[in-house]
């Protein structure tokens, strides 16, 4: 399953056969009833963004809440003490 993110450096971005020499993390649900623990913790934590979802067809996870992470690039901030500050 993480053998995919690998390809992706390797062939796509930034491509020329390139291969990391540091370790690089596979990937895992943030949403939905298999969402990983971290992530449970992290949207409980802090407050969400907006109180709308939108369109929830276009979503593929289930059940929807109004606390999920809605795309690839949110962030949560968290202290040396490992509490989250903010979202």
């Amino acid at each position: 399953k993480d053998h995919e993110t690998l390809n992706v450096l390797k062939f796509v971005r930034p491509g020329g056969d390139f291969v990391p020499r540091f370790p690089v993390f596979g990937k895992i649900e943030v949403n939905g009833e298999t969402e990983h623990p971290l992530y449970t913790f992290l949207k409980v934590s802090c407050p969400f963004v907006n109180p709308v979802i939108g369109d929830g067809t276009r979503l593929h996870w289930s059940p929807l809440k109004v606390s999920d992470v809605r795309w690839n690039f949110e962030k949560f901030l968290v202290d040396v003490d490992g509490q989250p500050l903010r979202r």
